[in-house]
Parts: structure tokens; sequence; C-alpha cells
């Protein structure tokens, strides 16, 4: 990479993460990345938090099929708070709100506000079907950094189809316009199978689109045999078709895994990611269904380093995630199924 090219990217980086935000905001979230990369440090960046499995949808790839439980009660506010709090004393600087849908929860403007009031970057993912004007506005007034905005296909009818809802592709688009007119950051978030790259045009049509609707980016995410997928690995991409993916990134628009990552790595393996579920439970992420305790019968700190201890970050390679790894899946996956 060249300077220029260089450059050009730490200005995206710094637009997207730090430039809306107070001094004191950036002070924290530079102190805090500068912290966590120090070689001897052993803390997570980055904490996924699921507030709800409810849900509006019925997709194809979700991912959190395997784990939903009506029975069992969701995490309060109160709870939620703490579990951010503690996740903050650890050494987290980024908090992704997820689902389910989490503009389900009632509370979620809330939540975003103390996530922010803690100096955080915050972000929430969803389908769209809740993001109207009055909410985005209130969103961005609460603090959030930026809003994920899921699109698996430029054509409506194949979107539609994949996630179940008539009319859903067309409410993305609006969703993402209104952010833009907002002036808060969206990104298209698109899952990336046999089912949508079969297509050739598919993956550099979504991509067209999110710049026509001027997203500031696009997040390419390989498929993960999870959730309604944890046997269909016929699903996951071979490695010349990844290959092709990672063709078609570029640092200041489309990014692989994640905003402003350019290569496939898993970084719950890496110790720098971990999921907390709508009921407390700690996880790896949240497509990995082993769970270390309960954030209702342990503090964050104990639970994250009993989950430490476990086999699965000393000997699996971190250059792919954890649920693509035959060696994990045979252990403690497929016995299980």
């Amino acid at each position: 990479m060249n300077i220029a090219n260089w450059l050009n990217q730490k200005k995206y980086q710094y637009d997207v993460f730090l430039r809306p935000f107070s001094f004191f905001r950036k002070t924290n979230i530079i102190l805090r990345k500068l912290m966590n990369n120090l070689p001897w440090m052993s803390a997570p960046n980055t904490l996924i938090l699921g507030v709800t499995d409810r849900c509006q949808l019925d997709c194809v790839h979700c991912g959190i099929e395997r784990s939903l439980n009506s029975s069992k009660k969701e995490l309060s506010t109160e709870e939620v708070i703490k579990v951010i709090f503690q996740a903050y004393k650890l050494g987290v600087y980024f908090v992704n709100f997820t689902g389910g849908e989490p503009l389900l929860r009632e509370d979620i403007s809330e939540l975003v506000e103390y996530t922010a009031k803690k100096g955080l970057i915050t972000a929430v993912s969803t389908n769209a079907l809740l993001l109207t004007r009055e909410k985005i506005r209130q969103l961005k007034n609460r603090g959030l950094t930026f809003i994920n905005i899921s699109i698996d296909s430029s054509y409506p009818k194949i979107h539609d189809k994949f996630r179940k809802r008539i009319g859903l592709f067309e409410k993305a688009k609006k969703a993402i316009s209104m952010c833009v007119e907002e002036n808060i950051t969206v990104f298209v978030s698109v899952c990336v199978s046999k089912e949508n790259i079969c297509r050739k045009d598919e993956i550099p049509s979504i991509i067209k689109l999110a710049r026509e609707l001027k997203a500031k980016g696009v997040v390419l995410l390989f498929a993960i045999p999870g959730g309604k997928w944890l046997n269909s690995c016929e699903m996951m991409l071979s490695q010349q078709e990844k290959k092709y993916i990672n063709g078609l990134l570029d640092p200041c628009y489309v990014h692989l895994e994640a905003i402003c990552s350019y290569y496939s790595r898993c970084n719950a393996v890496l110790k720098k990611l971990f999921y907390v579920s709508p009921y407390g439970d700690i996880q790896p992420c949240n497509f990995v269904p082993l769970r270390f305790g309960n954030v209702r019968e342990n503090s964050l700190v104990i639970l994250w380093r009993k989950m430490n201890g476990h086999l699965l970050y000393k000997v699996i390679d971190s250059s792919d995630c954890v649920m693509r790894n035959q060696q994990f899946r045979k252990r403690y996956i497929d016995n299980a199924i």
C-alpha cells in the first residue's frame, strides 16, 4: 500500500469512528485502542451484545435459531447496563447491539445512550423494519456511532425471499437513505454464500447499490455454518470464491468480516471479541454455541477468564471463523448435534 492510499485509509477510519465525537470520547477510544494493542494485554475490544432473540423475520441463514428459548427471561435494562459497565472495565471500546432485532427492545435508545456516555463506539445491526426517521434521529441524539443494515441481494424478490418478508428490500433501501439524510453513518451488511455468489454480478451490484445510496461502506460476511446453517457446510465458500471476494475489497469502502478489516480472521479466537446473549450467557461469539456461564451468576471478568482457558483458544487457527474449522467442529459441534 502506497503512502497516499494509507493516508486515505486512515482518514476514512477517522471519519467513521472518531470525527462525530466529543474530545472526551475521541480520547477515550484512542487510549483504549492503544492499550488493547499492547502485546502483554489480553483484553477484548468488542462486545457483541444480543439484547433480544425476538425478530419479525424468519431468515434462511438465521444465526440464533438454535439458541431461541421462550422460557428464558431477557436481561432487564439494569442487567444490560451492568454488562456494558463490566465490559468497559475489561477494556472494550466497541459495543454492537444485535439480536434478533435489537430495535424491538423498548429501551434500546437508553442502552445506546449509556454506552455512548461511557465513551465507547456504539452500533446497532438491524433488518430496518422499525427504522423510521424518528427512530434514527433518536438513536443519533443518544450517541449512536453507526447503523448496520442487511442487504443480501440486489434483486428485491431474492432478498425478500431470503428473509421471508415481502417489501423488506425497499424498506432497507429507504432506511439507508434516511440515515444518510439524517447524517448518521450507515453500512450495508452482506452475508456472502453460495446462494448469492453464484450470480456473478450479485456482490458487485450490492456494492454499487450501496454507493448509489451513499452508504458509508459495505461489510461482506462469509457465510457461517451456525444457527439454521449449522449442518449446511455446502453453503460455505470455496477458497477460489473467497479469493474472488478478496478481489472486491476496497480499504475505504468494501470490508471483510468487520469495518476496516481486509482479511478473514476469527477475532473470537484472538480474544478480541465475545458475545453476551439476551439471557446473559457468555459465548466466544454469537455463532459459536458454547456457553461459559451467565452474568446473572458471575461477574463478566470471571466468565471472561474462564472462557479464555478453553482449548479453542490454544489449538484453533485464528485465520478463519472457528465454526469453519473442521477440528473444532468435530470435537465440539458435530457430536453434540
